[in-house]
């Protein structure tokens, strides 16, 4: 079995990861275990990608303000001078805050792993203490593409914290359907949730195993997985039987239900054209049908029975109304005769 390096290198680190890439000459069912092998490496490094980011990613990064934003600070002039406008959104007893950072500090958080979670530090020259913020959103300009605001949410431990979270498939081969090719869809790729921690997930997982094709994976059932101190944002209070991820019908099922009801469908041709008096067993639903196909036809019968002889009627009347005339027309043309002989 072979793993491309790329795809190798998407889910596992390097350094973190010394996993061999298998190759071998034998057949594949020699080596079955080693599919396990690989997909389990995959999944530790899938979820070290994100949930430990706490400790990779989550390390205090302090953004030192350039300055307060004043008046004289307008979006032109920044823009020139390689700055950008920046607002600490107030809350509770805190107030919005408007500094000035230079465009590179904004271009550094943009680059940050999961940097819609991040901690962002905020030092503000004549403030006690570093302000803990996560990134709300960047306006760009629409023609250069250049960043002249960008809103932070000040994040404080013990307090309610919006938080927008993506949600991931776990990688899984224990599902049977997806083994055998089925596809899966994802309908809801994140979700909004009110953070009261100091660390929190930057992914949230669904894992494949828990996909059927009878059973979707809700907005309930991720719920379910939160940690303390994590809550679903009011917003989805009546959405709660929403689905996240749907597994699509395989092939194997629709041929197994296709020959279900061509079963069935025969089934039904036996039982409705089966008499009462034939041999064999019989059955009372047998009977019922015999009874209903008896009925139905008896009716079409005597609808066809009644559109013949409603038909020879009118062909009747026809043909009355001809000999009528033609009688009309003798006596009209003898009395005429009559008339020119006197």
């Amino acid at each position: 079995m072979f793993l491309g390096r790329r795809i190798f290198r998407a889910f596992c680190s390097q350094a973190q990861y010394n996993v061999p890439i298998f190759t071998s000459s034998k057949g594949p069912h020699d080596h079955k275990h080693l599919d396990d092998v690989l997909l389990d490496q995959m999944v530790k490094g899938f979820k070290k990608a994100y949930t430990d980011k706490f400790l990779l990613d989550f390390k205090k990064v302090v953004l030192p303000a350039k300055r307060v934003r004043s008046l004289d600070d307008h979006i032109i002039g920044l823009w020139k001078q390689h700055e950008v406008a920046v607002v600490i959104e107030g809350r509770d007893e805190f107030e919005d805050i408007d500094i000035v950072l230079d465009y590179y500090q904004v271009a550094a958080v943009k680059r940050r792993i999961c940097a819609n979670v991040a901690p962002i530090y905020i030092r503000i020259p004549g403030h006690d203490g570093d302000i803990r913020c996560t990134l709300g959103e960047i306006i760009k300009d629409p023609k250069s593409g250049w960043p002249f605001k960008v809103t932070l949410r000040r994040y404080i431990v013990g307090r309610p914290n919006l938080l927008y979270v993506p949600i991931a498939i776990l990688p899984n081969n224990s599902n049977a359907a997806l083994v055998r090719g089925t596809d899966y869809d994802v309908h809801i790729e994140g979700v909004w949730i009110n953070s009261y921690n100091a660390t929190y997930p930057t992914k949230f997982f669904v894992d494949a195993k828990n996909l059927k094709t009878y059973r979707p994976y809700k907005l309930g059932d991720l719920q379910n997985t939160f940690p303390q101190g994590i809550l679903l944002h009011e917003r989805y209070k009546k959405l709660i039987h929403w689905n996240v991820a749907t597994l699509a019908r395989d092939e194997d099922d629709k041929f197994f239900e296709e020959a279900e009801f061509q079963r069935s469908k025969k089934d039904d041709d036996l039982l409705i054209y089966r008499k009462p008096d034939d041999e064999g067993e019989e059955t009372l639903e047998g009977v019922m049908l015999y009874q209903k196909k008896k009925v139905t036809v008896e009716k079409t019968q005597k609808k066809r029975k009644e559109k013949s002889l409603k038909k020879k009627v009118k062909q009747a009347n026809q043909e009355l109304q001809k000999e009528v005339a033609a009688a009309k027309e003798a006596k009209d043309a003898a009395a005429k005769e009559a008339a020119a002989k006197k």
